[in-house]
């Protein structure tokens, strides 16, 4: 039992892990409390920015996760057919019209606190800025 201690030693706290006495100690990497990257993970629907996590709707996880990839950071609202997989999501349509800006206010309330925002910069159009300055 003692080899079996000597061989699988954990020491918690600080988050070194030794399979056998001659290893090299495994540190995890440590989430940096300061990262001011947004992350967003749309199959965990899931917005992660630094140490904090905030479940969210699937639409708006997919909505931004495009946003963030495009290097424009804007959407069409014609675009939206295709991202969430709903063919007629926005038709031109006072409904439509309706749903986009149900759309808008959820991205801007999953948004709420950090600094970034979704503004609308154009007719048709969606943007995600950074409120702080930052560029994106």
């Amino acid at each position: 039992m003692g080899n079996l201690l000597d061989r699988f030693c954990i020491v918690c706290g600080i988050g070194k892990i030794w399979k056998d006495k001659t290893d090299v100690p495994f540190v995890p990497v440590v989430e940096n409390a300061d990262c001011d990257v947004l992350v967003v993970d749309s199959r965990k629907k899931l917005l992660l920015y630094g140490r904090l996590r905030y479940k969210i709707r699937r639409q708006v996880a997919l909505v931004l996760e495009y946003l963030l990839r495009k290097p424009t950071h804007t959407i069409f609202y014609t675009d939206l057919n295709g991202i969430l997989g709903v063919p007629g999501y926005f038709d031109d349509s006072l409904c439509s019209r309706q749903r986009v800006r149900t759309l808008k206010r959820d991205l801007r309330k999953a948004l709420e606190g950090l600094p970034f925002d979704v503004v609308r910069s154009s007719a048709d159009c969606l943007r995600l800025v950074r409120t702080d300055g930052h560029p994106l």
